[in-house]
């Protein structure tokens, strides 16, 4: 399957998305913005096979951010003056993004707008039917919910020749090329507001697949970026607290050896029961086990309660949560 055409390229993807549910409908959709951002040239193999699916989604995996705006650097002279360099280098950029949503618009507007927020209403009566991506709600003091996350999915549900289509690709391309915030870059285009490098950013991303023999996985993931070389060893300290409140662990404890050995010896010694007359039996045998490994509990109730806590740590810090595919089916 490889060194496909276009033609036969399109006829496997369609195959396959089709097989696992899609529309033929959603499958187009997302078709012309993968071929037209493809860099294959003309020829397809599995790789791009598999990139297409994902593109699809099956369906398209919900993706929430959000983002802290950490002031660890905020006054590094070094990314003032990349700022500076980088937002001239677009200027020309965000000017050409700007006239083709002008000649996009249906109805007659000049860019910038004064006020963030008409612009966003106006982006709205653009792009009618599916809303722009919005964060509801107050967030937390590290990290607040953004105002409008443009990713490729807003490309596919604006479409191509509106104005969200071209803004959604030119701030995250933007973004790609010079480090600054694709929700800076939007509002730089859309306002005026000059973007400025963060030069560190903690980010908390919630991703949701559903996988290809059913079934969903979601999970969490928390990255921190740094975009020059001057943070402190003191500013360490402050990325560290933003990472545990980004995970939602400022007041949980850090699991430890004996949590770690309780774990791996309930594993071995096989399903917790819930039964009676099978549950002290267990843990007696989970606390012969710890005692073993220098770890003694003076009843079955010590190694029960350990866990307990345990499992009050794991629950306090989002986990993967896998969905069976029968949940799905049932979707």
């Amino acid at each position: 399957m490889n060194d496909m055409s276009e033609r036969e390229f399109r006829s496997a993807v369609l195959a396959q998305a089709q097989a696992q549910g899609h529309s033929e409908e959603q499958i187009t959709r997302v078709w012309k913005v993968f071929i037209a951002q493809s860099k294959s040239p003309g020829l397809y193999g599995r790789a791009d096979l598999r990139n297409a699916l994902e593109w699809i989604g099956i369906p398209p995996p919900s993706v929430t951010v959000e983002e802290s705006r950490m002031e660890v650097g905020k006054d590094s002279l070094r990314a003032l003056v990349d700022s500076a360099r980088l937002r001239e280098a677009i200027a020309p950029w965000i000017e050409e993004a700007r006239r083709e949503m002008e000649r996009l618009s249906s109805k007659k507007v000049t860019l910038p707008f004064a006020d963030y927020d008409e612009a966003i209403e106006w982006l709205r009566g653009e792009s009618p039917g599916e809303p722009a991506k919005e964060f509801i709600g107050e967030g937390s003091k590290a990290f607040r919910p953004t105002r409008l996350f443009c990713t490729p999915w807003i490309v596919f549900e604006a479409g191509e020749g509106s104005p969200r289509h071209v803004v959604a690709v030119a701030a995250k391309r933007m973004a790609e090329a010079t480090g600054f915030e694709e929700m800076d870059l939007v509002e730089a285009i859309l306002t005026g507001e000059e973007p400025a490098l963060l030069p560190v950013v903690v980010r908390r991303t919630h991703f949701r697949t559903f996988l290809p023999t059913g079934g969903a996985i979601a999970r969490t993931e928390v990255t921190v970026t740094h975009r020059t070389p001057d943070a402190s060893f003191k500013d360490s300290r402050k990325i560290h607290r933003a990472l545990r409140s980004a995970w939602g662990a400022e007041r949980t404890k850090p699991l430890t050896k004996v949590d770690r050995a309780l774990w791996e010896i309930i594993r071995e010694v096989g399903d917790i029961p819930r039964e009676r007359g099978t549950i002290s039996a267990f843990w007696e045998e989970v606390r012969s086990q710890m005692e073993a490994r220098d770890r003694p509990y003076q009843t079955w109730r010590g190694p029960y309660n350990a866990y307990k806590r345990l499992e009050e740590k794991l629950n306090r810090v989002p986990s993967p949560e896998i969905t069976s595919p029968s949940s799905r089916e049932k979707e």
